[in-house]
């Protein structure tokens, strides 16, 4: 079924159980949900606090499946029964339109001014301007049934989703709940930035366009600090090894080829790439996977550059 490869931020693992799942649905109903482009499935394959999704185009209608959390084949099937009976169900809870923020539960909801507040006037307002027109949307966990997925159509195009696991969040200290709602609307509109690294760049966003450096400090998130740590050190060990730079073009090219849920793979590739090439004598986090990875993208930093300067000075664009 080729029409589910649009659902770019759903696993490849989780495809052919909504294939298995279709094929025993009445042909009509299979067509419907196969031609309605503003469905997008979504998956999780990790616990999280919150999330994000940026959708190439408009959506109406989420299903999200938290596959993480399923773990017989049987689950799983039946996860995915439920999900797509309940985007046809018109008249359930779940399958009805909903406002903006309608899916927010209301402990949420006091967190996201508090959130906006701290953002300069310039960019608040372009945020709230996509909650106010419904292109931004926040989900809380109130929502997820113990089927272990949600459900939702919302009444005009949503652009951006995120999700805040309130069940888990709650029990945190009050700047952790701050951080955790900023730190996904700097995703939101940080998207992959200069680096690509992308816990890297919702942090730089925040600091740029916002107050949020004494609460980021206060939360020590670490996979953002180790990141930009093996970000410089990438990009300083290919400026001086020009040489060792040809092998990663193949992996820039994939890049840009490849839809955003088959990137998981070619992003391992890359970090082992950069690990067999780059061998780290001088310090003890030699196993810490957010250096290692903030490594290979310091790396691709500089093979972009590269490329650029030879476009450059062919006459390119």
């Amino acid at each position: 079924m080729k029409r589910l490869e649009r659902f770019e931020d759903c696993r490849n693992d989780v495809i052919p159980y909504i294939e298995g799942v279709l094929r025993d649905f009445y042909d009509e109903k299979m067509q419907a949900f196969l031609a309605d482009e503003s469905l997008q499935v979504i998956s999780t394959h990790k616990s999280h606090y919150a999330f994000r999704v940026l959708f190439r185009e408009p959506v109406k209608s989420i299903i999200c499946i938290f596959w993480a959390e399923l773990e017989e084949d049987s689950e799983k099937m039946q996860c995915i029964i439920n999900a797509i009976g309940e985007y046809f169900d018109e008249d359930g809870d779940i399958g009805k339109k909903l406002e903006p923020f309608e899916c927010c539960h209301n402990d949420v909801r006091p967190y996201i001014p508090r959130v906006l507040d701290r953002l300069f006037p310039e960019k608040r307002q372009v945020v709230q301007a996509d909650i106010d027109n419904g292109s931004l949307q926040i989900i809380s966990s109130h929502i997820k049934k113990e089927n272990r997925y949600f459900t939702v159509k919302f009444s005009k195009p949503v652009k951006s989703i995120i999700y805040i696991n309130w069940e888990e969040l709650k029990e945190k200290a009050e700047e952790k709940i701050i951080y955790g709602i900023a730190h996904e609307i700097g995703h939101c509109y940080a998207r992959d930035g200069e680096s690509r690294l992308l816990e890297k760049e919702a942090n730089d966003w925040l600091k740029r366009w916002g107050n949020f450096e004494d609460i980021i400090e206060k939360v020590e998130y670490l996979a953002p600090k180790g990141e930009e740590e093996g970000y410089t050190i990438g990009y300083e060990w290919a400026m001086k090894n020009p040489e060792e730079l040809s092998k990663y073009n193949c992996f820039l090219k994939l890049w840009n080829d490849l839809k955003r849920r088959e990137k998981d793979g070619l992003e391992e590739e890359l970090i082992q790439q950069a690990k067999s090439d780059f061998v780290r004598t001088k310090s003890d986090k030699t196993d810490n996977e957010d250096i290692e990875k903030g490594i290979a993208y310091g790396v691709m930093k500089r093979v972009r550059e590269i490329l650029e300067e030879k476009n450059i000075g062919k006459g390119g664009d």
